[in-house]
């Protein structure tokens, strides 16, 4: 994929994405660019596949797209949550599922009798084998990328860092997502991801992964290792 200067024509005006460092690498593959957080390489991506069929798989993944989200919107420009964005990453554990998350599991009496009972509600997003490939994409950006400051030794460790105004990571280890945000009610945080939100991903991830059994991802019987 091209990581080369682009001007896009919007009705406000152009729009020119830049990649981090405001560096141009030329032609690179996926992997580099999901390793060193490239921006070109994915707005091309995005208008290559339809930025539409993009949106509508983002909004069936659990994000809230507004109904013309602006072409940025590939970058993760537009507004969400944390619990959005971690129902979102739960299609990378299971793989191709994504869960709307819950706060209630159960309702019981105060003998421990069980009252109602709440499930997750699961929606096939993309194709199993497609959400375990970027999967690996993923644990590459952990173990040689910008989420090195989220690994876990001894687990495998799934994740993103994002840096917006705010620093994000988002992460899957063990079959637990988890969100870690930091950012401030006015203003720039000025401060990526990597540096920030991916320690504290960390700090608490080692611990909750040793607290449950492993969860491992299988890879499905369509996706094959060739030399």
């Amino acid at each position: 994929v091209s990581d080369e200067p682009l001007r896009i024509e919007l009705p406000s005006g152009p729009w020119e994405p830049r990649n981090h460092d405001g560096r141009f690498r030329g032609t690179v593959d996926l992997r580099e660019a999901v390793r060193t957080s490239l921006n070109l390489p994915f707005v091309r991506v995005s208008r290559w596949c339809d930025a539409d069929a993009v949106a509508a798989r983002m909004r069936r993944a659990g994000l809230d797209l507004p109904d013309a989200p602006p072409p940025s919107f590939a970058l993760g420009a537009v507004e969400t949550t944390p619990l959005e964005l971690a129902g979102a990453y739960t299609d990378f554990a299971s793989p191709g599922k994504a869960a709307r998350p819950l706060g209630i599991r159960r309702v019981e009496k105060p003998a421990g009798g069980r009252m109602d009972r709440f499930r997750p509600d699961r929606r096939t997003v993309v194709r199993a084998s497609a959400a375990y490939l970027i999967r690996d994409l993923l644990t590459d950006a952990v173990e040689n990328g910008t989420g090195r400051r989220a690994a876990i030794d001894g687990v495998a460790v799934a994740g993103k860092t994002g840096s917006t105004r705010d620093a994000w990571f988002v992460g899957e280890a063990g079959g637990i997502v988890t969100v870690a945000w930091v950012g401030l009610d006015q203003g720039d945080l000025g401060l990526g991801g990597g540096r920030t939100a991916a320690p504290l991903w960390r700090s608490f991830m080692k611990h909750a992964t040793a607290a449950r059994a492993p969860r491992p991802v299988e890879r499905p019987a369509d996706v094959v290792v060739r030399r």
